[in-house]
């Protein structure tokens, strides 16, 4: 497989691709690529027996193709997380680095990679990190949008965006830990999160990219 197809196999599986379909918009979207070049792809990799497409529903991983996408994340993911715990890397700059390094070792070196690291569950994002049969741990799949004034929530995991990253830092939250959903502006449609007394005012765009468990 082409690093090509594998970054196809990858982005599906992690928009939700081996149990649902997925747009070829949102592949477009994520990968920055011109839906005339998604379809292109797409139709070679139904070719490869590798995913399963249904017009005006979308792509789906079939069973190879979930094999292969975890695969992929998992190795990625992996990589994640020792640039950030061993080589101190910033959570915004783990993912360009193993974009490059996920393509570029045998599955044996992954696998002693693992080990190294302890089996880890989950990356610096809280994305769930596949194990060595393609099994993962939950994943929160809601987004703080879905809830409403009063809720208490707790962030599990945040969209792999160096541009969020840095906002997300910037406001101060933090992965794994509990705030209530104070309330919603209807002016700037902000979502006010509150802990201990402090405010964290999070615009609509950003509220999108924060995934979270209910705590209620």
């Amino acid at each position: 497989m082409s690093t090509s197809r594998d970054d196809y196999l990858k982005t599906i599986f992690e928009l939700g691709g081996a149990d649902s379909h997925v747009s070829n918009k949102a592949i477009s979207e994520n990968l920055g690529i011109s839906p005339a070049s998604v379809t292109e792809m797409i139709n070679k990799m139904q070719a490869d027996d590798t995913v399963e497409y249904i017009p005006y529903k979308g792509t789906k991983l079939s069973e190879e193709g979930k094999l292969q996408g975890a695969k992929l994340v998992r190795r990625h993911r992996l990589w994640e997380v020792f640039l950030y715990d061993k080589l101190d890397y910033s959570w915004e700059n783990v993912h360009d680095e193993a974009e490059v390094l996920e393509h570029n070792v045998s599955d044996f070196f992954i696998e002693k990679l693992a080990d190294f690291l302890g089996e880890p569950k989950y990356c610096p994002h809280g994305g769930a990190i596949p194990d060595e049969e393609g099994h993962m741990p939950s994943e929160s799949q809601k987004p703080l949008t879905d809830f409403s004034a009063g809720d208490t929530i707790r962030i599990q995991r945040v969209t792999d965006d160096k541009e969020f990253l840095m906002y997300f830092d910037k406001l101060g939250l933090k992965i794994g830990k509990k705030y209530e959903l104070k309330e919603i502006e209807s002016f700037t449609n902000d979502y006010v999160l509150e802990k201990k007394g402090n405010d964290f005012a999070v615009n609509l765009a950003a509220a999108k990219h924060i995934f979270v468990d209910d705590e209620n």
